[in-house]
């Protein structure tokens, strides 16, 4: 896969349960970049998003972050 093709989404996960997505069909950077504004913003706010993740195109987690654990490294199956 191009790295620079629109690939991959934001998404976050709420405290009810639900989930949105922020962004699709980003390339890498502007996923990082983005996914980096909505942790700071979750930050700020507290309590509101529990989890934010960036899928490839394929629907694979390429990262991850939990409110109270930072980012966190999964191992693919």
């Amino acid at each position: 896969m191009d790295v620079s093709e629109g690939e991959f989404s934001v998404i976050e996960f709420y405290d009810n349960g639900t989930h949105a997505y922020v962004a699709r069909e980003l390339d890498a950077k502007s996923a990082v970049e983005l996914a980096k504004a909505c942790i700071d913003t979750a930050l700020v706010l507290g309590g509101v998003v529990n989890q934010i993740v960036i899928t490839d195109g394929g629907g694979f987690t390429a990262f991850q972050w939990e409110r109270g654990k930072g980012i966190v490294f999964t191992e693919r199956s």
